[in-house]
């Protein structure tokens, strides 16, 4: 190898990594969204399924992943990667254009008992095809950890004479890739997140097969990259993986929503009846309610907020409401 091969190659290490990490933390928050906030850790249990299963994989077919096939197989199993992070981009852009599509997954985590969305079903136990259902979506979702896991083993196995740098970019790129997901989930969606963690498999394929004389393929996955970045730019434009089913049921009439690295916001319109109660209001109130909205961080945690009121009268709303109680203690508080 000359030496801007041998760079290539541990470029290709680093963003392998950084994607990996990418990945893992995406679905911290998208689980987070689709189903509760404390599946989050099921990001957790998949990392290490993957990982494992690729390190099993070496360790026992170790013929299948000799030296002589490493340098086309790392080029192999990054494009994997890629292709397997943008698969399942691709689920929740079909999940838009068919937003049932995602019921018999997510049904069983909805609570129609949980105000303010009463609609879906109510499940006690879990059917046989609910069990198939989710094995299938935990078994879709690990796969980019399997195939980023056969880069890393294949990688320290095959140039153990390198590990301490392998090592060292394993980790660099790992550390990369938890701000990196912060500066990409402030700027897009999580499922549009996954485009990122594609475009940097196929380029980590691209650095690969550069740093082993494969010009063709290498050509060739950059073109791969280059539509990546494209599909990135049109969801910018059209929104393509908007999250409308979530918990086993159809969010109607979305004001808002907003992605933050660690939060999903979004706004509905109120009910009447709930502007009749207004939440914590005094009955001696007769005056008039502002106009309110309804607002849920990662789809719970349901919050009133209120429109700021046009005449100094309506302000009247907020002294017979139980949260102006901390005021009255002081003159002008």
């Amino acid at each position: 190898m000359t030496i801007t091969r041998i760079k290539s190659f541990f470029a290709g290490i680093f963003s392998i990594c950084l994607c990996t990490l990418m990945y893992e933390l995406v679905f911290t928050r998208i689980f987070s969204v689709l189903m509760w906030y404390h599946f989050a850790s099921v990001a957790i249990s998949l990392a290490l399924f993957g990982l494992a299963v690729s390190g099993i994989a070496v360790y026992i077919f170790d013929k299948r992943f000799s030296k002589e096939k490493a340098p086309a197989q790392l080029v192999l199993f990054s494009f994997l990667f890629s292709l397997s992070s943008f698969a399942f981009f691709g689920l929740f852009a079909a999940s838009k254009l068919s937003p049932f599509f995602m019921y018999k997954i997510l049904a069983f985590f909805h609570q129609p008992f949980y105000q303010p969305f009463v609609q879906g079903s109510f499940e006690t136990s879990m059917s046989l095809s609910m069990f198939l259902y989710l094995a299938a979506l935990y078994i879709l979702t690990s796969l980019p950890f399997i195939f980023g896991g056969f880069v890393t083993t294949i990688a320290l196995t095959h140039y153990s004479d390198k590990v301490n740098k392998i090592y060292f970019f394993d980790l660099l790129g790992a550390a990369a890739g938890c701000f990196v997901i912060i500066l990409a989930l402030n700027l897009v969606s999580g499922p549009a997140a996954l485009l990122f963690v594609a475009l940097g498999g196929a380029l980590s394929a691209a650095l690969f097969a550069y740093s082993n004389g494969m010009k063709k393929r290498m050509y060739s996955l950059l073109v791969c990259a280059l539509l990546f970045a494209s599909v990135i730019a049109l969801d910018g434009r059209y929104d393509l993986s908007t999250i409308n089913f979530v918990r086993g049921r159809y969010e109607t009439g979305i004001l808002s929503i907003k992605w933050n690295s660690f939060s999903r916001v979004a706004v509905y319109p109120t009910k009447s009846n709930e502007l009749e109660r207004s939440w914590g209001m005094s009955s001696k109130y007769n005056g008039n309610i502002p106009d309110q909205y309804g607002m849920v961080v990662d789809d719970t945690g349901y919050t009133i907020i209120y429109k700021y009121p046009e005449n100094i009268q309506d302000f009247d709303f907020f002294k017979y409401n139980v949260i102006s109680l901390p005021y009255y203690p002081k003159k002008r508080p």
